[in-house]
C-alpha cells in the first residue's frame, strides 16, 4: 500500500505534511525519497522534516519539484531556497514491521501520524517488538517503575547533529493525556503541605524528584502469550527516556530497564566526505533486519 501511493505521488511537495496550520514555523514532515526492496517485501524510505528559511541545509523548489532526491543532494545549490532542513532518519516498512533508526529518546508517535495522513488511514498503530531473549513473563512481574528522566551534560554533548530537537510546544493527539511526574509531585506537596503553595514548580522540582509505581495484580488465566506482548509492548511506546522505566521482577532480585527488552540491531554504516551515511548501506541492514523479524514470526 505505502509503495503503491509513493508510486503515484508526482512530486517530493505532494508528500509534505504540515505539523500544524497555525504554526508560523509551518515546519513539515515528508519522504524524500523511497525504493522498493523484493528481498524482504519492504520500502525503504528517508524522512525529513523541513521549515521555511534560507540557512544552510537547504532544500530547494527544484528538488520539491523533483519526484525523489536524496539527503546528499540538499545544500548543493544556494539559489532558490525554499525550506531548511531541520532533521531526517531513515525507516522501512513491510506489511508487518517497521524499522527504523531514529534514536531511542524518540517516541514513533511522530512516523506514525505521518503514515496515518499518507495512507489516509488512522487506524494504523505501530507496537514496538519485544526481543524474545529478554522477554520477561507479566506473571514474574510485580511493579514498573517510571522515573523522572534525567539527561546529563555528557548525553547532550554526544547528541547526534542530524537528530532534530523535539518540540514540546505542538498540540498532542486528541484523546491522549500527558502526566508530568514533577508537576505531579508539585501539585501533592502544595496539597499536603501549606508552606509549598508559595513555591513555583520549578522551585518544587529542585527539592524533590519523582516516580510513578504500577503494581501488577495477579495475571489473568486466560491471558495468551500474544496478549502479554501486546501489552508489554504498548507499556513501552510513549516512552521517549526508556532507561527512565524500570520492570521489577516478582523475586525482588532484578530491575530490567525498557530499553533492554526492545528488539534492536546494531550496524556498522560508513559515512561520506560530509558526515552522511551511506544511505544504500542502512537501507540493505534494514531489509536484512526485517528478513530475520519475518522469520521469528514464523518459526
Amino acid at each position: 500500500m505505502l509503495h503503491s501511493l509513493l508510486e503515484q505521488s508526482d512530486t517530493v511537495e505532494s508528500r509534505c505534511m504540515v505539523l500544524s496550520h497555525e504554526d508560523p514555523k509551518k515546519e513539515q514532515n515528508l519522504i524524500s525519497y523511497y525504493q522498493y526492496s523484493e528481498h524482504s517485501k519492504s520500502v525503504l524510505c528517508t524522512m525529513l522534516k523541513i521549515a521555511p528559511g534560507n540557512e544552510m541545509e537547504h532544500v530547494t523548489n527544484e528538488l520539491f519539484r523533483k519526484k525523489l532526491f536524496t539527503i546528499d543532494e540538499i545544500g548543493r545549490i544556494n539559489i532558490d531556497t525554499s525550506a531548511i532542513c531541520k532533521g531526517y532518519y531513515y525507516f522501512a516498512m513491510s506489511n508487518n514491521y517497521l524499522v527504523t533508526n531514529q534514536p531511542l529518546n524518540r517516541t514513533i508517535h511522530s512516523l506514525q501520524t505521518y503514515l496515518r495522513w499518507f495512507l489516509n488511514n488512522e487506524l494504523i498503530e505501530f507496537t514496538p517488538v519485544i526481543d524474545i531473549k529478554n522477554e520477561i513473563k507479566i506473571k514474574d512481574i510485580s511493579s514498573i517503575e517510571v522515573k523522572e528522566p534525567t539527561h546529563s551534560k555528557k548525553q547532550k554533548a554526544l547528541k547526534n547533529k542530524n537528530e532534530e530537537p523535539q518540540n514540546n510546544n505542538l498540540p498532542q493527539t486528541m484523546g491522549e493525556k500527558i502526566i508530568s511526574l514533577p508537576k505531579l509531585a508539585a501539585d501533592v506537596l502544595r496539597n499536603c503541605m501549606s508552606e509549598a503553595r508559595s513555591f513555583s514548580d520549578i522551585e518544587l522540582s529542585q527539592l524533590v524528584s519523582a516516580k510513578l509505581l504500577i503494581k501488577f495484580k495477579k495475571k489473568p488465566k486466560k491471558m495468551t502469550d500474544e496478549d502479554y506482548a501486546s501489552i508489554l509492548g504498548a507499556t513501552l511506546k510513549p516512552i521517549a527516556a526508556l532507561d527512565s522505566i524500570s520492570f521489577k521482577k516478582a523475586n525482588g532480585a532484578t530491575m530490567v530497564k525498557g530499553s533492554e527488552l526492545l528488539r534492536l540491531k546494531t550496524a556498522e554504516i560508513e559515512v561520506t566526505e560530509s558526515g552522511k551515511l551511506v544511505e544504500q548501506q542502512i537501507f540493505q541492514e534494514m531489509s536484512r533486519f526485517i528478513v530475520e523479524l519475518e522469520n521469528e514470526k514464523n518459526s
